[in-house]
């Protein structure tokens, strides 16, 4: 199983070039069942923190609802 951290989930929500391309795809192969994953309350904590740091209150919310 794979430990998926902020240093996947941030990327994913933030980069629109392509290591952000690459972190999409990547949870996309998770979310399909193509690879089996897990993360934390602490990842997702901070993702929040990131996206909300580089990001409107309202655009920081939609990441949060995916997690």
């Amino acid at each position: 199983m794979i430990y998926i951290d902020a240093n996947v989930s941030a990327p994913a929500n933030l980069n629109t070039e392509s290591i952000g391309e690459d972190a999409r795809a990547f949870l996309r192969a998770v979310q399909e069942g193509k690879l089996e994953a897990s993360s934390s309350a602490l990842s997702f904590d901070e993702v929040v923190w990131s996206v909300k740091k580089n990001r409107t209150s309202d655009e920081s919310i939609r990441p949060e609802r995916h997690f």
